[in-house]
């Protein structure tokens, strides 16, 4: 009786692993495009819920840098986050290299004399899709 099990648990698992390969087969493009979505480049936490062209969409930016909070941090976390830093007026930029769609992100702001931010717009755009 031993035996009989062992033989059709044998002939189970070999269907079971042969209809793996052809589903496998079957859905291999698909497969390397969702490995490739969850590989690439991701944005920033903080601006994970912006939506393209819509600067006020960027909510957890704006909480985490409201009007009076510290200039110095909100560069700091630009330089942290890989952002290029321009001058006069602030600006910073960052291209995201993901899949399906890169994007480009831009943070503008402005402080007062006491390094308070007085204005942030994180602007997200689409920069080309496949």
């Amino acid at each position: 009786m031993t035996r009989i099990f062992s033989s059709r648990l044998k002939v189970f698992s070999l269907a079971l692993l042969g209809v793996a390969c052809v589903l496998l087969a079957a859905n291999w493009t698909t497969l390397q495009f969702a490995i490739a979505v969850l590989m690439s480049e991701q944005r920033p936490p903080l601006l994970k819920d912006a939506r393209w062209n819509d600067a006020t969409s960027a909510r957890a930016f704006n909480e985490r840098f409201p009007e009076g909070s510290s200039a110095s941090g909100l560069r700091s976390w630009l330089i942290s986050s890989e952002f290029s830093l321009d001058g006069n007026p602030p600006v910073a930029k960052k291209t995201v290299h993901g899949m399906p769609c890169n994007e480009d992100i831009i943070i503008k702001w402005s402080a007062d004399s006491s390094e308070r931010l007085t204005k942030t717009e994180a602007i997200v755009t689409g920069a080309g899709c496949l």
